[in-house]
This record gives structure tokens, sequence and C-alpha cells, in this order.
């Protein structure tokens, strides 16, 4: 530590390649604290609807492709099935910048039993969800991105369905999952719509009595529409989470792989700003080892340079990663992570990346300082 001083004023010395460098870092570590953030959101959320008796039933080959609300009837009457619901997804935009929202719209008095995570709605405030036909549920993370208040109209303009729903705030949605969600009666869709188109279902919730009845209803439900123009599939609710997690992890997968062509990027981008910073004080190398420095002392200058750079770096990725996603409520928008907050491991991990990307970019200036001789040196003309 007492060489501390000597490094930070060494790397003070070109502060605008100083500073590029370090960002160069940072946006490393943000894209891993975001990729680790992410997963592990993933996997608490599927832990937690796995406790859940829910089994979901949805088209065959895609929940997008929409079911018949005729089916519920039939349903109901597979041996096993507690309560269904029946949910229909709508995307649409609000607010005067007619910012993408996303929402559902369900049949209320079935809802808590059916949904994904437990919800701790006041129980004053889901009954008037209940009654009012034209009520309106939304997420903490949309109120807060919209300024809502419980009693104020909100104003939902259909995309997928072109219509437009003025609906009253009763309360707040209080499942994780849908923290930047809203949900509407699905009788008020249908009356907005007209008699004369009826909104598919993407998918029915459903919550059987135990947990060995899952199979039976899963087996019964899909045989009683097979070979219909509309089959369906149906999986426990922690299957149907992980299909949808593994379109996330395609993506994860993908920006991993760009990530890592970044991260040596950077490296090589550290190291050539080490070797800079070296070769334009090789007689200050040799000057150091002429004052009685050894060549240990001379590499562990030069590398602790590099990781004092890149932990700087790491430090304001982390710092920023925070500052997004936690502090200001990022939200991914759609899908079941829409919202998420930087986990303490994501961020141990993003400086563990910058300590690595140190050590490697520092590595080859660092042993070329420690073996220069000092004659050759102190005669290196610029």
């Amino acid at each position: 530590m007492k060489f501390f001083p000597l490094l930070l004023k060494n790397l003070l010395r070109r502060r605008r390649r100083a500073a590029l460098t370090a960002s160069s870092v940072a946006v490393c570590v943000f894209i891993l604290v975001a990729l680790v953030t992410l997963t592990t959101y993933m996997k608490n959320i599927i832990r937690e609807t796995d406790s859940r008796l829910i089994v979901i039933t949805r088209g065959r080959y895609s929940f997008l492709d929409p079911l018949p609300y005729a089916y519920r009837a039939k349903i109901e009457h597979v041996p096993g099935v507690v309560a269904s619901n029946a949910v229909t997804l709508i995307i649409g935009t609000a607010g005067d910048k007619d910012e993408v929202v996303n929402g559902m719209a369900l049949i209320p008095e079935t809802y808590l039993d059916t949904g994904p995570q437990k919800e701790e709605i006041p129980p004053r405030d889901f009954d008037a969800f209940v009654r009012d036909r034209s009520a309106i549920l939304v997420g903490p993370v949309m109120a807060r991105r919209f300024g809502w208040k419980i009693g104020d109209t909100v104003t939902i303009r259909g995309s997928r369905y072109p219509v437009e729903l003025r609906c009253r705030l009763v309360g707040y949605l209080t499942a994780e999952i849908l923290s930047d969600y809203f949900a509407i009666h699905r009788s008020y869709l249908e009356e907005a719509l007209g008699p004369d188109r009826e909104p598919g279902v993407h998918f029915f919730p459903l919550k059987v009595e135990s947990r060995e009845a899952i199979p039976r209803v899963i087996g019964q439900i899909d045989a009683l529409f097979a070979n219909s123009a509309a089959e369906t599939k149906s999986e426990p609710q922690r299957d149907f989470m992980m299909s949808l997690a593994s379109l996330a992890r395609n993506i994860r997968d993908v920006v991993l792989a760009m990530g890592l062509v970044i991260v040596l990027a950077i490296v090589l981008v550290v190291t050539n700003s080490m070797a800079i910073s070296v070769r334009e004080r090789t007689r200050e190398m040799a000057v150091l080892k002429a004052l009685g420095f050894t060549d240990g002392q001379v590499l562990k200058l030069v590398l602790g340079e590099a990781i004092l750079l890149a932990m700087s770096g790491g430090v304001l990725g982390g710092a920023v990663s925070y500052a997004i996603f936690a502090s200001s409520g990022f939200d991914l928008g759609s899908g079941p992570a829409g919202h998420f907050a930087v986990q303490p491991l994501a961020l141990a991990d993003g400086l563990a990346l910058s300590l690595l990307i140190g050590v490697a970019a520092g590595s080859f200036p660092a042993l070329h300082a420690s073996r220069l001789r000092i004659v050759e040196a102190l005669r290196w003309v610029r």
C-alpha cells in the first residue's frame, strides 16, 4: 500500500486515456451484471412457482396461439380441477408519450387462486376490482412509471386489440413477476371489442386439487382437445415458466457470446494502454531500478497500475448497473422477467471480472518493464 500514491499518480498522467480505458472495462462489467441478475431472477421465479398447484393449458405449438374461450367450460368438468381462469395478453400504449405497456384480461373472481404467484392485494382493493367491470390493477413499477395512484382514471390504447380502455385504478398487483403489468376484466375487453370479435385465450391457468392429480389432469385435458382445430398443451406452471425462461436463456447466450468477444477486445485495449504507458516511461523505469527497485517491485508497480485501472472500471460498471436496474426499477417491458434488481452476487462477479481483466492485461507490460536493462532504457529515445 505504500506505493499506492505512486500508482495513482502514474494512472492519472493521461486522464483521458485512463477514463476511456476504465469505461471500456465498465461496459464489460455492466453486461456481466445484467446477465447474472437476469439468470438469478429467473431461477427464483421458477423456484417459487414450483410450490403452487397450477397447471397451464395453452396452444399446442405456442402460447401466443389463442384458444377458444369455450374450452374453459369443458376444462372445468375435468376431475381434479378446482378453479380455472382465462388469460388474454394485451399489448398497448399509455400515457402522454404512448409508452408500450403489457397486461392481461382475466376473470377476477378466480385470479387469487390461479395467479402465477401469491398475491397480497388488500381485500378491500381486490373486492373493488371484482365489483367494478372497468377496474384495473397495475404493478408498482408501471404505476411509478406513469405516476398513477389509486382512484385515477387510466387509459389503455390497445394495439393487438384496437380498442381504447378507460379504467379506474383500484389497487396494485403485488406479484413480483407482474410488477410492470396490468390486469383488467375479460368481460370489459369483450364489451369494448363488440359482439363480432371475441378475444382468444392465450392460456388457461388451472388450480389442481393435489400434486398427485397434476399428471392425470394434464393427460385428460390434452386428450379432450386432441385432433381439434385448436389442440392444447398442458403443463405444470413450473414447466411453463421454464419454457419462457428458455427464450431468455437463448438471448442470454447470444449476449454472452458477444460479451466474451468484447472482454477479449477490452483486454487488448487495456494491454495496449499499459504498454504505451510503460513505453512512455521507459527512462523512469530505468531510474527506479538505478535507485534500487528490484525487477519484482517494478513488475508489481506496473501490474498494480493495470489492476487499479481495471478495478476502477469495475466499480464504475457495478455502480451504473445498480443505479439503472435497482434504483430506477429498470424493466424489460415484457416477459416473465419484466423487472429485476441487482443482486450482490452479480456485483461480486463483475468486480472479479475486472480483476481478471487487470491481471490479464497488465501481465505482459509488467513483465516487459521488469526485464528492462538500465543502460539500454536510459538511452531510449521516443
